[in-house]
């Protein structure tokens, strides 16, 4: 698995839910290498619910981090 790790480097998710957040988290992030942003969402004419998920490398060794789902 190391010789994985190595190539795949420490992939991390952010979960946010409005265009200001994301703007002030890349600001915040702009050392990272954001791999790909997914935006989902409802917009209506009385109602807006949208995440949007930044999928991100750091350079930094991370550890691992399991997560158990229901």
């Amino acid at each position: 698995m190391g010789e994985h790790a190595e190539v795949a480097g420490c992939i991390q998710i952010k979960i946010l839910y409005s265009e200001n957040e994301v703007n002030k988290w890349l600001s915040e992030n702009a050392e990272v290498e954001v791999v790909d942003i997914k935006i989902t969402g409802l917009n209506t004419y009385d109602c807006s619910d949208e995440s949007i998920m930044i999928i991100y490398r750091k350079d930094e060794p991370c550890e691992e981090k399991r997560i158990s789902l229901p």
